[in-house]
């Protein structure tokens, strides 16, 4: 499923708008995770959700004990107060209480199809100079390609081009010997079909 919270909490920006597990209290309670708070030079803090009617309307709060996290990949809650979240280098958080009291609204469901291929996170250092990571999780195995182009469309760099089995991969970019200015990723991987899915992004490199 894709969500999209809209604005920023304190001081941070909202990106990487997936619900990618959940965890099912009752038919009405829903846990869910995914997305990223970003607070500028690499900083990040992950996006919890939650739903109390069956997944018509959700709600999101960003723990503030997460700060330097991409994102959750794994969420697992025995009931609407008690749970955990983790991420697949071993951060990890534990709530009594349903975590932080404070949760927000401004969301839709745009689309209710999970995102099976694969999980494209926001480059971090972004702005960077002149190096950079890329982050993403493959659901299945398959041909992957992360190619890097700049505004105009001109292919810089193919970080990857090659089959890789399911799993977390960080790839590094040295931007070095290219001039500053706004760059894009994109991540093209195949889906059970064979069918190719891609995703782009944006970052920035400032020297």
């Amino acid at each position: 499923m894709q969500i999209l919270p809209t604005g920023s909490i304190n001081g941070g920006t909202i990106s990487g708008p997936y619900a990618f597990s959940f965890s099912n209290i009752n038919k009405d309670t829903i846990w869910s995770d995914g997305g990223q708070a970003f607070y500028g030079a690499g900083r990040y803090r992950g996006v919890l959700y939650r739903t109390t009617n069956g997944g018509d309307n959700w709600f999101y709060q960003i723990p503030d004990t997460s700060l330097g996290n991409q994102g959750y990949g794994f969420v697992q809650f025995i009931n609407k107060n008690i749970g955990w979240a983790s991420v697949s280098h071993g951060f990890a958080i534990h709530t009594l209480v349903g975590g932080d009291s404070t949760f927000l609204t401004n969301m839709s469901s745009l689309e209710s199809k999970i995102a099976n291929t694969f999980l494209l996170y926001q480059n971090y250092p972004n702005p960077f100079n002149p190096k950079t990571i890329i982050n993403y999780e493959l659901r299945i195995s398959g041909y992957v390609k992360l190619i890097i182009f700049d505004i105009s469309g001109k292919e810089i760099a193919v970080l990857v081009n090659h089959r890789q089995t399911s799993g977390s991969y960080e790839i590094k970019f040295d931007g070095s010997k290219i001039p500053s200015g706004v760059y894009f990723y994109r991540l093209e991987a195949e889906d059970l079909k064979g069918n190719i899915e891609s995703e782009t992004k944006k970052m920035i490199l400032i020297r």
